[in-house]
C-alpha cells in the first residue's frame, strides 16, 4: 500500500467517524480523551492472537483518532477543570460500579461519560456487567433499561434508581 492509498484510508475512515458520531463530539474531548482512544486502538493493534488485518484496522484508527485531535482548534478542558460541566458522582454506589465496569471488561474508566464501548467494552462485557451488579447489589436491572445505560456514570443512576429508597450500600 502506498503513502497516498494509506492517506486515501485515513480519509474515508474519518469521514465514517463523522457520520457515526458527528464532528460535534470531537469538540467535547480533552487532550486525555484523546489519548485514551488511541492508547485503546494502539492496544487493540497489538492483541493476541495476532493478525494482519487487526493489526492494519486499529492502527488506522489510531491515525484516523489523531488527524481528528489535530482537526481541533481549540479541545474541551480537562476534567477537573469543569467540574460544573460535568457531573461525577463520587459516592460509595459510584467506587463500585466503577469497580464492576473495570474488573469485568479490563478497562480504565477516567471520565464516567464516555460510553463504554469507547474505552474498549463489548456487548459481552456489557451483559457480565448488568449480571455482576445485580448480583452485587441485590437488584434487577431490566434489560431494556441496562442497554440505555451506555456509561458508567449512567450505570451508577441506573443502579441507583432500582436501589431501595435509603439504601447506600
Amino acid at each position: 500500500m502506498d503513502r497516498q492509498d494509506i492517506f486515501n484510508n485515513i480519509s474515508e475512515e474519518r469521514n465514517r467517524q463523522d457520520a457515526k458520531w458527528g464532528s460535534d463530539f470531537d469538540n467535547l474531548n480533552t487532550p486525555n480523551d484523546w489519548i485514551a482512544y488511541i492508547t485503546q486502538y494502539a492496544g487493540k493493534a497489538v492483541t493476541i492472537p495476532w493478525d494482519a488485518e487487526t493489526f492494519r484496522s486499529s492502527i488506522l484508527k489510531v491515525a484516523t483518532i489523531c488527524v481528528a485531535a489535530l482537526e481541533r482548534d481549540t479541545y474541551s478542558p480537562r476534567h477537573y477543570d469543569r467540574q460544573e460541566e460535568l457531573v461525577v458522582p463520587k459516592d460509595d454506589i459510584y467506587e463500585r460500579v466503577k469497580e464492576v465496569v473495570e474488573n469485568v471488561a479490563g478497562i480504565d474508566v477516567v471520565n464516567p461519560d464516555t460510553p463504554l464501548e469507547d474505552l474498549g467494552a463489548d456487548s459481552l462485557d456489557l451483559i457480565e456487567i448488568v449480571m455482576e451488579l445485580e448480583e452485587t447489589f441485590g437488584i434487577d436491572l431490566p434489560d431494556e433499561e441496562a442497554e440505555k445505560a451506555t456509561s458508567t456514570a449512567a450505570i451508577t443512576a441506573l443502579v441507583k434508581s432500582k436501589l431501595p429508597k435509603g439504601n447506600s450500600r
